[in-house]
């Protein structure tokens, strides 16, 4: 018997802000393999944060977290042990991110200084991407580093010139008037000691297209940028670099 599919709100390695709930697959090459019991055990370092014992059931999916109330901006590492009814064993370990659970955002936007223009009919008229770049310093042997970001409009974000995976147009399509959503990227492999740069290109995205007719009309303004960076050091100590007035902007062309 082995496990497999871990995930958390249904999600493999999420950023959650929301209470965990805990799914997993058990795969076997015997017949009729049911789950007898299961234990689940989530840390953050070496703090238990839950063990929730032995616990009778078949219940494999969406079990809720149970232990103590989990701090914003961590890494949490959670572990399932599981017996079959032919009283075999299978453990498998994952980790998840919190967000901003219990806290506000400590940045601040920024908002592009170029005026975004009034589209024409017909082609052409689009507002050019803008780049907005941050530089920080990394003062010790990094453990973790972790990036928690969103714009107005839709954004590629990159360390050093190097992007954290492959995703494109965040954020999310949302009723922009009521929420946006934010992203979180893992950095650990991207910072070095010293000097280091992020940067976001900042195009129009779903925020104020050209050709989207959407319920949020009269909410656009520039292109705006929200950032986090929390630097985990091997010490135990950690340092927070903020979207601020240190951040320097360039237009561009169109994206």
């Amino acid at each position: 018997m082995n496990l497999i599919r871990l995930k958390v709100n249904n999600q493999v390695k999420p950023c959650i802000d929301k209470t965990p709930y805990f799914s997993w697959v058990i795969i076997s090459d015997k017949k009729n393999v049911m789950q007898k019991s299961y234990q689940i055990i989530v840390s953050c370092g070496n703090e238990l944060f839950w063990d929730s014992g032995i616990i009778e059931s078949d219940e494999s999916t969406f079990v809720c977290y149970g232990g103590k109330t989990l701090k914003d901006l961590r890494c949490y590492t959670w572990t399932v042990t599981v017996i079959d009814n032919y009283d075999e064993s299978a453990m498998l370990s994952a980790n998840f991110q919190t967000g901003f659970m219990n806290k506000e955002w400590q940045a601040k936007w920024v908002s592009s200084p170029f005026k975004m223009k009034k589209y024409k009919k017909g082609n052409g008229g689009q507002n050019g991407a803008e780049y907005f770049r941050r530089g920080f310093n990394v003062t010790s042997q990094i453990k973790c580093a972790s990036v928690y970001a969103t714009c107005r409009g839709a954004y590629e974000l990159s360390v050093n010139g190097k992007r954290p995976d492959d995703r494109i147009l965040a954020p999310e399509f949302t009723l922009y008037s009521k929420y946006l959503c934010y992203q979180w990227y893992d950095i650990t492999q991207l910072v070095k000691l010293g000097e280091n740069v992020l940067g976001m290109l900042v195009g129009d995205g779903w925020y104020n297209s050209k050709n989207f007719k959407d319920p949020d009309k009269g909410i656009k303004k520039e292109h705006s940028v929200l950032f986090q960076i929390k630097l985990d050091y091997e010490d135990g100590t950690f340092e927070t670099v903020l979207s601020d007035d240190k951040l320097k902007v360039a237009d561009g062309t169109v994206w």
